[in-house]
């Protein structure tokens, strides 16, 4: 069966290469480059040489679907971007809620585009539509390869080329649900029972484990399993197809039965829980596997998958760049590569019976070492692009995994089994509702417990870390091609624990070494200000991307768990949310913010969250001054237009004879009522939000306090990039600039 990966492992490469290359018609170069190559090798027969002449093929094969792909799906619908124009369409799936509206993958019958799959993006709601509905609108089409401006491969990687932004005139909706959108209506149903059986975290958690479903997942709980390393329970991916798959190998009957009935089965789980790239990885290469036998062939792993990825590029040959698709194949081949061999050198203690004589301890030594080894394999190949996409590393993960597996595949197979016995009876559906429930709760408890310690998962946001995890890669290369070194592992992982070490000392001695700091977060169009006097920490605002978790990442860092002061202007769901996934790894003593409606929802919320977390509360009512270390913080509130949402709060900090103003996101009024009720004086620095308005940093709030340096939080449309008219006021002031845009997280040191 190595006959046929050596002809689709050069299919496959051939397509990834070409994702990466611009110009797109360079692959008709590289098909005359492999046509080349396989006359050449083809001419004189060795058994190498037929190797060489079947991957040439391959890589042939590759390049040839890949441009006759984009010239046919992607180049027709690229002149369409900006321009308006009346539709009609076909949903394709459920909608999915999105930024400011509602998503609605749509195949265009009529009008602009037509034949070809879009993303239609909706303001108003729409949730009732179905797959098979028409639906008639107007909109403004877009490239799909960009989205807020900003380049993303997620949509042409599930195969949409073409966005549409606009409104839906008219919808008329199908009696009865097509053949091809029952798997998904059911998929959507098993949601609804699950919602209906469990407590609201416990069901999101299920939800999530069983159709990889994540939407419904409170944002701290999901950090929670991320930083833990247990996000990959929440992906459908091989992990849940090998429960399946051993769940249906329990039934009665013969291996060629079972076999008939898992393929159609499996087939149907992965059109179920939402036609993703890593669960039909899954699917494809168990049904290699269960089917090898059947044919009188030896099942072999780098085989199948070759297979399941030359299946999925052929499908859509831009799906290599989705970053699911890319975690799962890496995960997936660290396992062919190394499992086995790391397994076999952590049990081989116990073929010493003088090491370990009692059987339980040999029972218990053989699962912690599939586990671990599992764990370990996985993650080989995988740590390098969660380190380039997500910019973090979980140091837990092989103990977060030993804990959890063993209690998700339990949870999987009687969550699962407890829906559709709900269908036939509840009460008995109930018995196992209590089963099921502890179980998820140990793994909220073991994620939750596990993420909450200051260096359970690194952001490799400073040279530091970023330092220690080459080298540390580097060390496993090595290990890996050095045959020498893999009989030596404590040489190597000392000297990665040894320089882990000292990352961390550098990285703390960084942020502690200063007597005053101030650290502006790189958030996005949103902000997140932490001032450190003397291991004293104050937070200025909290919204952004991911402004929370960034904050506790900030603090976890520095070799602290505690905020002594947080300040908060706006109140509104994106404040909130960070706000709960900082209090779950945070202990905050005390929080500023402004008054609310006696009797309001979102007091009773708010109130909560503070409560429930120990946190002292400040309203702000009139001007506060509070102080920390050394240092000291002035808060002016001001009143906008209408309700707190609309208030901003300037700060001024104060450190000896330096001057910092956190001013926040201020209207030309609100700088104007500042200016007139507070003599602010020279400013050693100024920290803007929103720098990307006209507004902002206006002139006369720059010639009151010449602020030696300016720090414009800018990113994320509409604000993506300093408007000119406020670079240009602060070079006039001879203010030295700086943006989170360009240059992330800026730390200013006194």
């Amino acid at each position: 069966m190595r006959i046929l990966a050596w002809l689709l492992l050069p299919f496959c490469g051939a397509i990834a290469l070409c994702c990466s290359m611009k110009p797109w018609w360079l692959c008709w170069v590289f098909v005359l480059v492999s046509l080349t190559a396989c006359v050449v090798v083809s001419r004189k027969k060795s058994v190498r040489r037929k190797m060489g002449a079947l991957a040439a093929v391959g890589a042939m094969l590759g390049f040839v679907w890949f441009g006759l792909y984009t010239a046919v799906e992607l180049r027709p619908v690229e002149g369409f971007a900006g321009k308006e124009s009346a539709f009609s369409a076909v949903v394709a799936a459920y909608p999915r809620a999105c930024a400011g509206g509602l998503e609605v993958p749509v195949t265009i019958d009529s009008g602009m585009g037509k034949g070809h799959r879009a993303l239609l993006y909706l303001e108003e709601a729409a949730s009732e539509l179905a797959p098979g509905d028409q639906i008639i609108g107007e909109g403004q089409y877009g490239d799909a390869r960009y989205l807020g401006g900003e380049q993303t491969a997620r949509n042409v990687s599930r195969g949409y080329f073409l966005t549409i932004h606009g409104r839906m005139d008219s919808a008329v909706h199908r009696e009865r649900l097509p053949w091809w959108a029952v798997a998904p209506a059911l998929g959507r149903q098993l949601a609804e029972r699950i919602r209906l059986l469990y407590p609201e975290d416990e069901g999101a958690l299920l939800t999530g484990l069983i159709t990889g479903n994540k939407a419904g997942l409170p944002g701290w709980l999901y950090t929670a399993f991320r930083r833990s390393g247990m996000a990959h329970l929440l992906a459908v991916s091989g992990l849940h197809v090998g429960f399946l798959t051993g769940v249906l190998y329990i039934l009665p009957g013969g291996k060629r039965r079972r076999v008939v009935i898992a393929i159609p089965l499996l087939v149907f789980f992965a059109l179920m829980t939402g036609d993703q790239a890593s669960v039909w990885r899954a699917v494809i290469m168990a049904v290699v596997l269960l089917s090898a036998p059947l044919f009188g062939r030896e099942n072999d792993s780098i085989t199948s998958i070759s297979v399941a990825l030359a299946l999925l590029l052929f499908r859509n040959p831009y799906a290599c760049r989705g970053i699911g698709l890319q975690l799962s194949f890496a995960a997936v081949t660290g396992l062919a590569c190394f499992h086995g061999k790391l397994y076999h050198w952590m049990a081989k203690p116990l073929t010493d019976e003088k090491l370990i004589r009692h059987p339980l301890l040999h029972e218990i030594w053989y699962l912690a070492a599939g586990a671990i080894s599992t764990a370990l394999s996985a993650e080989v190949l995988t740590l390098p692009l969660c380190a380039n996409y997500f910019h973090s590393v979980s140091l837990v993960g092989p103990l977060s995994n030993l804990l959890s597996i063993w209690c998700a595949s339990l949870a999987f197979v009687l969550g699962l089994l407890s829906c559709l016995i709900s269908f036939v009876s509840m009460p008995l559906a109930g018995l196992l509702v209590r089963v099921v429930t502890p179980l998820l709760d140990w793994l909220i408890g073991v994620a939750s417990w596990l993420s909450r310690g200051s260096f359970s998962a690194l952001a490799l946001d400073n040279p530091y870390y970023t330092g220690w995890f080459v080298i540390s890669v580097g060390i496993l290369v090595a290990v890996i091609l050095v045959k020498g070194l893999r009989h030596r592992p404590v040489l190597s992982v000392g000297a990665s624990a040894t320089l882990l070490l000292l990352a961390l000392t550098l990285r703390m001695l960084t942020l502690s070494g200063s007597p005053f700091t101030v650290t502006a977060l790189d958030v996005g169009n949103g902000s997140c200000t932490v001032l450190n006097s003397r291991g004293n920490y104050a937070a200025v605002d909290c919204r952004g991307q991911e402004a929370g978790t960034r904050l506790a990442d900030y603090l976890a860092s520095g070799g602290t768990g505690r905020l002594s002061l947080l300040v908060l202007d706006r109140l509104d769901e994106n404040s909130r949310e960070n706000v709960e996934q900082l209090l779950a790894r945070v202990d905050v003593d005390c929080v500023a913010l402004p008054s609310w409606e006696t009797g309001s929802k979102m007091e009773l919320e708010w109130s909560e969250l503070l409560q429930d977390n120990g946190c002292e509360v400040i309203l702000l009512n009139s001007e506060i001054e509070v102080s920390f270390g050394e240092a000291t913080l002035s808060v002016l509130p001001m009143l906008g237009q209408d309700g707190p949402n609309a208030l901003t709060a300037p700060v001024l900090c104060r450190w000896e004879d330096h001057q910092v103003l956190i001013c926040g996101a201020l209207s030309e009024e609100q700088e104007q009522a500042l200016l007139e009720r507070w003599t602010l004086p020279k400013l050693d620095a100024l920290i803007v939000e929103e720098g990307g308005r006209k507004t902002a940093a206006g002139g006369e709030l720059l010639s009151r306090t010449h602020p030696d340096c300016a720090v414009l939080s800018v990113g994320g449309a509409p604000f993506d990039s300093p408007h000119w008219e406020v670079l240009e006021r602060l070079f006039s002031f001879d203010t030295v600039i700086y943006t989170t845009d360009r240059n992330g997280s800026v730390t200013i040191r006194y």
